[in-house]
């Protein structure tokens, strides 16, 4: 070989070997600089991070010269993949990455990494989202795999290779990893339509067709929910709806009690419940006999007699009651007048009510007729029916009567029980001589007892039924009379159970006090000595018709026109006798004692100590007086001041009525307690005034004391809570101021107030009894109420007013003379005893136990009395006068 050539072979060597040298420790400082940057920065996801610039070798990467001379043989040089020596490299295959594919969507974690293509005998580098992931080995067949950390992360992933030798990028693709689904929902039954504490009762009627079941249950989005019903004659399944509802048919079931099961399944997991479900058979039962017909009742009928008024009729005659009922066959009532020829039909409610309307019958006497019928059978009572023209003759009432029900040995029944089988004894005084009576046991309306005619007064004996429930009941007593409207009372009474060894007393028999009519001359046989038996025995028949009927409980009097001030007695409702005293006296006696003198003593008190009481006040009068002496400086200033009080103090006290309301009845109920404070008070003191004036030569003054419009509303206060009519009422404050007057001025004053008291009383009640005889109007009402509260304040005031006690009226004049006020006292308290005794009902209707009652009214007694006391033996005379004297100058 020439020198030349060796030379050139020679240099041609060592340039290789410089290039080997050259890549060798190139390719070392790469491994070494991706072994360094590998353990300094762990990549995220498990996956390391190597810039793309950077390649990473095989885990044999130059580790051996034939693996060196391998990597020298594939370098690429920049013409194009020509070596220095002229050899050219092949191109790389198609590039695919298999698995996973591209696009592909997967739901595990990603740990290996597959394809094909490439170049020959080259290893792969995978980066998974843009961050190295791992190295494949020596390409074998062109295919290719490598593992990596798992890809677990759910979303869109990226897969970029490139070829280790020059860092060749070979392709990109993609997967997807997706989210899991959540954790299915527990399931449960929440709701089973129509069952109820786990039990489900239904008519065999309503099953004919199968039994659904529907209801509610857990819904699961992501996971099939699905609800099985299961039970002994059948079972069902239904999906449940998103809104959780679930609904299937089961076979019809049989007639009895089952258990019914509802399960939820979802994936996998079932959760059940039962319920208790329960088929009545409701199949027709063929009907039974009918049930006899019977009219039980006719309203407003009392012992087959019934009054109406033309004025009640309107377009014709409502006859209503109650019948009996049958669920299986048609009930019907017919009602005739059989003297007009008319009827009417009404069907008999489930309740066993029936109502038709009859043609308007003519004023007089009828015949009525109702009849019932079920099934061919008829049941017929008979009513006698009369008709009143009240048009130029209203109906009367019959006022105030005395009424008392005692049990055998005469103990009130108010208080005390009586046993079934027992006698009661029903006493009343004060009606008119031609009032029939009719006594009945309610709430299931018995007639007891009746009487055709009274003669004013009637005594009579009833015995409580045998078959009467054990309990609270009425003794109701309806008293009618012709021309007058029937008056009720009810008294409760408590039915014991009887004892064996007991027996009703000795019935009382006592006949009417005044000569009966000739209706009354055969009167029931009343009930003797009666051993009660050990075992329920019929009720006595002896007072009781065949029949009873229903009464309906009206007021005393027309509720819906008159108020508590026109319902006080006439003049000729008063009965006087020793049994009206008697019946009255004890009543009245605690009406005094309890209320009536400790009201009256600490009214006259609080009066008489006005300026005492009110001296907190006086700054405020003070800077009020400039007004007030201004407005009164003249005397029509001053009663202007008066009236206006009075209306005020009227307004107040009509709340007194416990059926006050913004209607025209209370508005005439104002307007009679303004009249009556003007007559009782205003016209008292001039009257008053003028006489001691011009008799006596008295220097008298009226003075007002607005502050007892405190005392005026507490009084009202008190009575609505204790229920008392008329109660503990104040009324306006005017007083007679005498000054300098001797005791003999003052005694004759008092005495001259009295007088014209008494003769204002009287003549307020001849008034009163003459207006209340003619038609309810509203202005006779008003004329009526008006001197009713006029009569209230004159006569039931003077028998307090009259006692010899400081500070009230009789004191001055016990002062003055003994004999002019005992002559006085006799007066007041004769009118008092003729007027109030007899009268006992229209003045206090009490429902509060007696106990309570006493504790209530004597506490109020005793602090009406401390208070007099207080002042009595703390005030001095001459204090009195100095303040009287200086009311007076203000």
């Amino acid at each position: 070989m020439a020198p030349r050539q060796q030379r050139t072979q020679s240099h041609h060597a060592m340039r290789r070997l410089r290039s080997w040298v050259v890549l060798a420790l190139f390719g070392g400082l790469v491994a070494g600089g991706l072994v360094v940057g590998t353990a300094q920065q762990p990549a995220s996801a498990g996956m390391p991070s190597v810039a793309a610039a950077s390649m990473s070798l095989s885990s044999g990467a130059l580790s051996s010269g034939a693996a060196s001379t391998s990597l020298a043989s594939a370098v690429r040089t920049d013409n194009g993949g020509q070596g220095g020596d002229g050899e050219h490299w092949p191109p790389p295959a198609p590039f695919h990455v298999t698995s996973p594919a591209d696009g592909a969507v997967v739901t595990g974690p990603v740990t290996t990494i597959a394809g094909t293509g490439g170049g020959p005998s080259t290893p792969v580098v995978v980066f998974v989202d843009h961050h190295h992931w791992c190295t494949s080995g020596w390409l074998r067949n062109l295919t290719w795999s490598c593992s990596g950390p798992p890809v677990t992360a759910p979303g869109l992933h990226t897969i970029d290779v490139y070829r280790l030798a020059y860092g060749d990028w070979f392709g990109h693709s993609t997967f997807t990893i997706a989210t899991p689904p959540p954790a299915p929902k527990a399931p449960g039954i929440l709701g089973i339509d129509g069952v109820a504490n786990g039990a489900l009762s239904v008519p065999s009627s309503s099953v004919a067709g199968g039994l659904r079941v529907s209801g509610s249950a857990v819904y699961d989005p992501h996971f099939a929910a699905r609800v099985s019903v299961s039970s002994s004659f059948g079972g069902c399944s239904s999906a449940v709806a998103a809104s959780g509802a679930y609904s299937c048919t089961l076979p019809r079931p049989a007639t009895g009690t089952s258990t019914v099961t509802v399960t939820e399944t979802i994936a996998g997991a079932s959760a059940s419940t039962p319920f208790t479900l329960t088929v009545v058979d409701d199949t027709p039962v063929p009907p039974a006999n009918p049930v006899p017909p019977s009219i039980i009742s006719v309203a407003g009928v009392h012992a087959g007699v019934k009054t109406v008024t033309t004025s009640s009729l309107g377009s014709g005659l409502l006859v209503s009651g109650t019948a009996a009922y049958d669920p299986n066959h048609e009930a019907t009532v017919t009602i005739r007048l059989t003297d007009a020829g008319t009827s009417c039909t009404a069907p008999v409610a489930s309740s066993g009510a029936y109502a038709c309307v009859l043609p308007k019958p003519s004023v007089g006497h009828h015949t009525l007729t109702v009849t019932e019928s079920i099934d061919g059978a008829e049941a017929t009572e008979t009513v006698d029916l009369t008709v009143i023209d009240d048009s130029t003759t209203p109906l009367r009432t019959f006022g105030s009567w005395a009424l008392s029900i005692t049990d055998g040995f005469g103990v009130s029944l108010g208080s005390h029980t009586v046993q079934v089988g027992g006698t009661i004894i029903v006493t009343g005084h004060g009606i008119g001589t031609d009032a029939s009576v009719v006594i009945e046991l309610h709430s299931t309306p018995v007639v007891l007892a009746q009487l055709a005619s009274t003669g004013g007064s009637f005594t009579r004996s009833a015995v409580i039924p045998a078959d009467t429930d054990v309990g609270d009941h009425t003794v109701v007593v309806l008293v009618s009379a012709p021309g007058y409207t029937t008056d009720e009372r009810d008294v409760a009474i408590t039915v014991t159970p009887a004892t064996v060894a007991a027996a009703t007393p000795q019935a009382a028999v006592v006949t009417p006090q005044s000569a009966p009519s000739p209706e009354a001359a055969a009167p029931a046989p009343l009930p003797g000595v009666v051993p009660v038996p050990s075992t329920p025995a019929p009720a006595p028949k002896a007072d009781a018709p065949a029949k009873t009927y229903t009464v309906h409980n009206t007021a005393k009097l027309d509720g819906d026109q008159r108020t508590i001030l026109s319902q006080l007695p006439a003049m000729s409702d008063i009965t006087l006798g020793a049994p009206q005293v008697a019946a009255a006296g004890g009543l009245v006696a605690g009406l005094i004692f309890l209320i009536a003198l400790p009201a009256i003593l600490l009214e006259a008190t609080l009066r008489e100590n006005y300026e005492r009481i009110f001296k907190f006040a006086e700054p405020i009068r003070r800077v009020l007086r400039p007004l007030g002496t201004r407005v009164t400086s003249r005397t029509s200033g001053f009663w202007a001041w008066v009236s206006l009080y009075t209306v005020i103090v009227a307004f107040i006290l009509s709340f007194a009525d416990p059926n006050v309301a913004p209607d025209l009845k209370s508005l005439r109920l104002v307007l009679a307690l303004v009249a009556a404070q003007v007559l009782h008070d205003l016209v008292l003191v001039l009257i008053s005034g003028r006489l001691a004036k011009a008799e006596l030569h008295m220097a008298v003054t009226p003075v007002l004391r607005p502050g007892g419009i405190v005392f005026v509303v507490g009084g009202v206060i008190v009575t609505r809570m204790l229920g008392l009519e008329p109660g503990v009422l104040f009324g306006a404050w005017l007083v007679l101021m005498a000054m300098g007057s001797s005791t003999g001025q003052r005694g004759k004053l008092s005495l001259i107030r009295a007088a014209v008291l008494v003769c204002v009383g009287l003549l307020a009640w001849a008034g009163y009894s003459l207006l209340t005889a003619g038609a309810d109007s509203f202005w006779s009402l008003l004329g009526v109420e008006s001197l009713s509260a006029v009569m209230i304040g004159a006569l039931s005031e003077l028998v307090i007013a009259m006692l010899p006690l400081t500070f009230l009226e009789g004191h001055e004049i016990w002062e003055w003379s003994k004999w002019a006020w005992v002559g006085t006292y006799v007066m007041v308290a004769a009118l008092f005893t003729i007027v109030v005794l007899p009268q006992p009902e229209a003045w206090i209707d009490l429902s509060t136990p007696a106990i309570v009652l006493g504790s209530i009214f004597g506490s109020f007694g005793l602090v009406c009395i401390g208070v007099w006391a207080w002042f009595r033996f703390t005030t001095s005379k001459a204090l009195v006068v100095e303040e009287e004297e200086r009311d007076v100058a203000a």
